[in-house]
C-alpha cells in the first residue's frame, strides 16, 4: 500500500506561525508491508524537498522525526509477520503405570531430552492430585485428567488406582498451542498445524472393550473433524498388537486407514521394539504407539531403555522438525 502525503506540514499551526514554505515541496512516499491485505513487499522511504525555502533549517528535525516515526512502524508491522523459529519438536509417549513409577523416567527425560510435548497415559491420580504435575513440572503446562471421578463420586474408592491422561506442553510453547478436548480416556490439543491426541485405550479383559475402543475412537475422529486442514497425531497406549489378527486391532487399523495415520515404527523398522516389557511374568508386547498423517516430517523414533524405570512400558520419542510462526498462534 502506497501512502504518499504532500505539503505534510504547511497547513499545521505549527508551521503558519514562523515558517513560510512557497515554492517548497516535502514529500514522502512510504510503501508499507502489505498489513491489510496479508501480503508482504519491500518498504521504500523517499523524501524529496526543497531545502532552500525553508526559512528556520532545525524544523527539519521534526520532520526527520515524522520520517522515522513511519520508517519504525513498517519495518515493526514486516517483522511481527516475517517472525519464524525452527525447532525440533520432540514428542515422547509413555505409560507411566502410575504417576510415582513413572516419575524417575519422566524426570530423567526431561532433563536429557528437553521434549516440548509428552503424552502420558495411566499416571494413576485422583482429581485432587492432579496438581502434583503443576507442582513438580514447573516448566511445563498440563493438561488432563482423572479416570477415577466418577468412581469417587459414586463412594469410597475399592481396588487399586486406574487409567488417566495427561499431555504436558512447555510454557516457552505456550503460545503455539490450544487445548481442544479432555476426556477420560484422550486429550487432544492442537500445536501449530498439528492436530496431536493422547489415548489410552481399555485392556484385554475389560467389560464391553470393543464397544469401548470403538466409542473412544468415534469420539476422537469427530473432534478431528473440524481440524481436517491440521496434520495429524495419535499417541499413546491401544493396549493391543496392531500386527496380530484381533477385533480390537482390526478396528484400530480402521481408524488409521481411514485418517490416513502411518505408524513410525513401521517408518523406521530398524527401531521396532516391545514397548511392553513385565520381566517379573515374563511377558512382552508391542502395544504403545505414535502414528502420523505426515509420515515425511519425522526425522526420528525411538523406543527408549531407561536404566532405572519402574513402569512395565517403555517411551517412545520421535523427532519433527519445525518453522514455528506467529502466524500459527491461535
Amino acid at each position: 500500500m502506497n501512502l504518499r502525503i504532500k505539503n505534510a506540514f504547511r497547513n499545521s499551526e505549527m508551521w503558519k506561525s514562523d515558517c513560510y514554505l512557497s515554492q517548497s515541496f516535502v514529500s514522502f512516499s512510504v510503501s508499507l508491508p502489505q498489513f491489510f491485505k496479508k501480503k508482504f513487499s519491500r518498504s521504500v522511504i523517499l523524501l524529496t524537498a526543497d531545502t532552500r525555502s525553508l526559512i528556520k533549517p532545525h524544523r527539519w528535525i521534526l520532520v526527520i522525526w515524522t520520517v522515522l516515526w513511519y520508517i519504525t512502524m513498517a519495518t515493526g508491522v514486516l517483522a511481527l509477520h516475517e517472525y519464524t523459529r525452527s525447532i525440533d519438536i520432540g514428542l515422547l509417549s509413555f505409560n507411566m503405570h502410575g504417576f510415582h513409577q513413572g516419575l524417575p523416567v519422566l524426570e530423567d527425560l526431561i532433563n536429557t531430552e528437553n521434549p516440548v510435548i509428552i503424552l502420558l497415559q495411566e499416571h494413576w491420580l485422583t482429581p485432587d492430585n492432579l496438581t502434583k504435575f503443576q507442582q513438580i513440572f514447573v516448566d511445563y503446562f498440563p493438561y488432563g485428567s482423572s479416570a477415577m471421578l466418577g468412581c469417587l463420586q459414586s463412594g469410597m474408592l475399592r481396588g487399586r488406582p486406574f487409567g488417566g491422561v495427561m499431555t504436558l506442553v512447555r510454557k516457552d510453547m505456550r503460545g503455539f498451542t490450544q487445548t481442544i478436548h479432555c476426556d477420560d480416556c484422550f486429550v487432544i490439543i492442537r500445536f501449530a498445524n498439528y492436530l496431536i491426541a493422547n489415548v489410552y485405550l481399555p485392556c484385554c479383559g475389560t467389560k464391553d472393550r470393543e464397544s469401548l475402543c470403538s466409542s473412544i475412537l468415534d469420539d476422537v475422529n469427530s473432534w478431528r473433524e473440524p481440524y481436517l486442514d491440521c496434520k495429524f497425531i495419535l499417541a499413546g497406549d491401544l493396549n493391543v498388537n496392531l500386527d496380530i489378527c484381533d477385533t480390537v486391532s482390526a478396528h484400530i487399523n480402521k481408524f488409521a486407514h481411514s485418517c490416513c495415520l502411518h505408524r513410525c515404527d513401521v517408518l523406521f523398522p530398524g527401531k521396532k521394539a516391545s514397548t511392553y516389557v513385565n520381566v517379573a511374568l515374563g511377558h512382552e508386547n508391542c502395544i504403545d504407539y505414535i502414528l502420523t498423517s505426515c509420515p515425511e516430517g519425522i526425522v526420528d523414533f525411538d523406543v527408549l531403555d531407561p536404566d532405572v524405570n519402574f513402569s512395565d512400558h517403555l517411551p517412545l520419542s520421535v523427532k519433527n522438525p519445525q518453522h514455528l510462526s506467529r502466524k500459527q498462534t491461535p
